[in-house]
């Protein structure tokens, strides 16, 4: 008897997690539900093509994969999610289209490790993507259209999330918005890169928090501003480049809080300043802009530096400075109505150009000796140190 218990302690001890399955819907369970019900930690559902009607809830489970074949779709018949997943760990969701949805189509909290791939969104009542209080989220190759707030919306207090390779068309309010009027917490660590966002019903692309990239991403035709860095969430350092924003109804690219960067984006046909910097010691660097109807890049800001921008045909401007202490080198105006415009004291101009500007190269509302300029005479030759009359 002793041996007997003996052996069964050992191998009872020795013996690994139980192996994970793949439950089929609808061929072991009649329903997405009935499947999640019957999960365990480490499992597989996989759905077949159909539609699939109700919504889903996904409450504590781990290492879990949701995955639809190719034409399964799940309509929420208007409940508030289609898919709603709470207190998870490494939940991987792909392959499904989600429709009809009072709410959020698919709202993820208190979850770390969510990854939504390859999934479409269509015609939910708000968010297409929520999270709240989640870490690590990857949101990757989905597309979000019609939806009646944001496509993507994570909010303060999620920590490393990505949206990558999205398209994500006709929202009511943002197209991407991560942390937005965060109340001074944001997201930290977040990812926005290789996204098209179209017809954003406010923000193209809105984010706030620590160590944000925005990078390659496309914005057309925001109905407020292109990309912004939010203005309520505390955001060092933050990085926006290589990306292309094309008719803002407002500004094209703005720049909030401190040390930050704007390199290398083509910024066109904005209805207001192309590349707004306000906060302090940003760099904005190797940009091309062109076409707006008011300054190409306008400095409401102290202690920047602005260089080796291009700006072309807009209807006010090249660069406008305001604030303090900035310094403008190697920027190049053409084919503006004045080339650069300084109402701000304190700052320094070297290299610069303007070429075929329609009025001034160079108006400067402060008088002599407001601001620095080297070799004024090679960078502004047609220049009015007071305003025109």
């Amino acid at each position: 008897m002793r041996a007997t218990a003996a052996v069964a302690l050992f191998l009872l001890l020795t013996a690994g997690p139980a192996a994970a399955a793949t439950l089929v819907v609808p061929g072991d369970y009649p329903s997405i539900q009935d499947a999640v019900n019957a999960a365990s930690n480490g499992d597989t559902i996989q759905v077949a093509a159909g539609e699939w009607v109700g919504s889903i809830d996904v409450k504590s489970l781990n290492d879990l994969t949701l995955a639809g074949k190719k034409g399964a779709v799940i309509d929420g018949a208007g409940a508030t999610e289609c898919l709603y997943v709470d207190g998870c760990r490494n939940v991987t969701i792909t392959g499904f289209t989600f429709e009809d949805a009072v709410g959020d189509a698919v709202r993820v909290v208190d979850s770390t490790g969510i990854a939504i791939s390859r999934c479409t969104v269509s015609g939910s009542g708000m968010n297409g993507l929520y999270f709240s209080s989640c870490d690590r989220v990857e949101v990757v190759g989905c597309t979000i259209r019609s939806v009646g707030a944001s496509g993507v919306r994570a909010d303060a207090g999620c920590e490393r999330v990505t949206v990558e390779k999205c398209v994500v068309e006709d929202t009511t309010a943002h197209g991407i918005a991560l942390s937005f009027e965060g109340g001074g917490v944001g997201v930290s660590h977040a990812v926005i890169q290789k996204n098209t966002v179209h017809r954003a019903g406010h923000y193209g692309i809105v984010a706030g928090g620590s160590n944000l990239l925005i990078a390659k991403n496309t914005v057309v035709n925001a109905d407020y501003r292109g990309i912004a860095i939010d203005d309520s969430t505390n955001t060092p350092n933050a990085l926006i480049t290589g990306n292309t924003v094309t008719d803002s109804a407002f500004e094209g690219i703005v720049l909030h809080w401190s040390g930050s960067a704007a390199l290398k984006n083509r910024v066109e046909g904005s209805g207001a300043a192309d590349l707004l910097v306000r906060g302090t010691d940003h760099l904005v660097e190797g940009n091309q802009i062109s076409g707006g109807l008011a300054e190409g890049i306008y400095v409401e800001a102290d202690g920047c530096e602005v260089l080796k921008n291009k700006l072309a045909g807009g209807t006010l401007c090249g660069v406008r400075v305001s604030g303090v202490g900035n310094t403008l080198t190697g920027n190049a105006a053409s084919y503006l109505l004045v080339g650069f415009i300084a109402d701000g004291t304190g700052n320094t101009f070297e290299k610069n150009k303007a070429k075929s500007c329609k009025t001034w190269d160079l108006v400067d509302s402060t008088g002599p000796g407001g601001n620095t300029y080297v070799d004024i005479d090679k960078q502004f030759p047609h220049r009015a140190i007071a305003p025109p009359p």
